[in-house]
């Protein structure tokens, strides 16, 4: 076995799942008639998602209406039909050398047993979901099914799991989960809101590295929740204990959030607006700008600042004072002109003025 196939077995063995609710978006929205020679990339998105019910059924109408166009000439296209008739159980030997059926059969088992292309019904999906007998890989794979037509019980679910913090590998998954659940409900709102600040804490303070990517993913999800009048809560992440991209991570809720709002007033945005000044300070400095890594961290910090109108004189004279000054400017006058777009200040005018002063803007 190639060492390429070895390491998708092994990933398909773990519950490896790439993003499929982009990808099938993206397989349903390409043109009817594909170009012969640019069938690839189709395929591969395309088997991507085969193992799920709905990737399933979108690549039996995409193999039909493939087949009618007979575009079936390729290697790729081969695969592909392979990879049909395994997921159907038709040929479950192929790797050892099992011959495929032909995509004529498949079509014809395809009509003749119209049942093939209906997966479980949304009951038998919800119960393997709920299932603690189940795998995780297996449990997200439902509640990804479940996304596309019972999104509202979906948000409910995760809400009421994440309800009490529990650092467990299920609760982090779930997490991680949360950025693909969307719900206009407000009460779901406020309790994944709260869930998700409990959750973040407890990451936060974990002993082990696993704990980073769903804290990142909560703190993610939490900004995008969050009410103007709770964002000093962000301070909890900005520490000077806590992790670099913890902290970046943080600065680019606070970001986004004020590129559409203003910060209240009040003591604890004082405290927020000066800990954002400081470290902005800290990372506008040519000795850190080395990295890729660093000139982002000093971006966010830069922004954040300006848009929480934070020593935004001080500071956007030290950005102009900088050896390297074309590492920040023109990425944060892109970031920068879109808020003025939707929250126009004084401020934010005189900022964009400087920032166009700068040569290689």
């Amino acid at each position: 076995m190639s060492t390429a196939v070895a390491e998708r077995d092994r990933k398909r063995n773990a519950g490896y799942r790439a993003p499929t609710q982009e990808l099938r978006s993206d397989v349903l929205e390409r043109k009817q008639a594909l170009p012969y020679g640019h069938t690839h990339d189709y395929y591969h998105r395309a088997e991507l998602v085969l193992r799920g019910v709905s990737g399933r059924m979108l690549l039996i109408k995409k193999t039909v209406e493939a087949h009618a166009r007979k575009e079936f000439r390729s290697g790729f296209a081969k695969k592909f039909v392979r990879e049909l008739e395994h997921s159907l159980g038709w040929a479950p030997n192929y790797r050892k050398g099992h011959s495929s059926t032909g995509i004529k059969k498949v079509v014809a088992k395809i009509e003749e047993e119209p049942s093939l292309a209906q997966g479980p019904s949304l009951e038998e999906i919800w119960a393997a979901a709920r299932s603690d007998a189940k795998g995780i890989p297996e449990r997200l794979e439902a509640l990804s099914e479940l996304m596309s037509t019972d999104a509202s019980r979906v948000a409910d679910f995760v809400a009421s799991a994440l309800a009490t913090p529990v650092d467990t590998a299920w609760h982090r998954a779930l997490v991680l989960f949360t950025e693909r659940v969307k719900t206009a409900d407000q009460t779901i709102r406020v309790r994944l809101l709260t869930g998700l600040r409990a959750h973040a804490l407890l990451f936060r303070d974990a002993k082990d590295l696993g704990a980073d990517p769903p804290l990142w993913a909560a703190l993610r999800r939490y900004s995008s929740l969050v009410p103007t009048s709770e964002v000093t809560s962000l301070l909890d992440f900005l520490r000077s204990d806590d992790r670099p991209k913890t902290r970046q991570t943080a600065l680019q809720g606070l970001q986004n959030i004020l590129s559409t709002e203003s910060l209240p007033d009040g003591a604890e945005t004082a405290a927020l607006k000066k800990r954002v000044s400081e470290l902005a300070f800290k990372h506008l400095d040519d000795d850190l700008l080395g990295s890729p890594e660093n000139a982002a961290m000093a971006l966010n910090c830069y922004c954040a600042a300006v848009l929480a109108d934070a020593d935004t004189v001080e500071l956007t004279n030290r950005l102009l004072g900088l050896a390297r000054v074309e590492l920040i400017a023109p990425a944060a006058k892109r970031i920068l002109g879109r808020s003025r777009d939707i929250r126009n200040t004084p401020s934010l005018d005189w900022v964009l003025e400087q920032l166009s002063k700068t040569s290689t803007v």
